[in-house]
């Protein structure tokens, strides 16, 4: 993995809005830090955590291969449970492959199938506005990893309906595979959390890279 640069909770948080108003259609990111953050509370609980925006250190990252990605810790829920779905990306891709998850139509996977046959058409870059993020395990996390055998680093936080379909492309050579970007909220220890709560997000690194800077409030 390689960071990039440093960021913020805030300018997570309006990526995220700004990606649900391009993509559903929902009102534009609010103007200000604190109104995006109850934003996201009211909106998208989901994606949050209580520590995100007072005891984390945000940064990009780009995980340069394919282990990198198999690695990640997924979303364990009632829907990766009634499929079967193992703990980390690598494992749940190699069931998705053996159980024809991409080509067997089934309740809940349409959103999923969309995205592989849309993969297809037009391989994705998981850059910018279209990047992923990550967090820190808890070790819960951590040892349901390996228990299947893996020792993982990271959550994917966001992203999974896109690396799952991805993965699977990418192994079956039907995708080339890209260093992908993302964010990362690093849970810090009590002593650290005042002084790394709120980090400063970085300038553009690179011409294909967005850094998705919030806009400076006017108040």
């Amino acid at each position: 993995m390689k960071r990039l640069f440093e960021s913020s909770f805030d300018t997570f948080a309006w990526w995220y809005l700004e990606r649900e108003m391009r993509e559903k259609g929902t009102p534009p990111p609010p103007v200000t830090p604190e109104a995006r953050r109850l934003a996201m509370w009211d909106h998208h609980s989901g994606k949050m955590i209580d520590w995100f925006s007072r005891a984390a250190r945000w940064c990009l990252v780009e995980l340069e291969s394919i282990p990198e990605l198999e690695t990640l810790v997924i979303l364990r829920c009632d829907w990766t449970r009634a499929e079967g779905l193992p703990r980390t990306l690598g494992l749940a891709a190699t069931h998705a492959i053996r159980s024809s998850y991409f080509t067997t139509p089934g309740a809940g996977r349409e959103r999923h199938h969309a995205y592989h046959q849309r993969f297809m058409e037009c391989p994705p870059t998981f850059r910018s506005r279209d990047r992923v993020v990550l967090r820190t395990l808890y070790e819960n996390e951590r040892g349901e990893a390996r228990d299947e055998g893996v020792t993982a680093s990271y959550y994917l936080h966001d992203g999974l309906g896109r690396l799952l379909p991805g993965l699977t492309l990418i192994r079956g050579r039907r995708l080339p595979f890209r260093p992908i970007e993302a964010f990362l909220a690093e849970k810090l220890r009590n002593r650290l959390a005042h002084a790394f709560a709120v980090p400063v997000a970085a300038p553009v690194v690179g011409g294909d890279s967005w850094s998705a800077r919030p806009p400076r409030s006017s108040a």
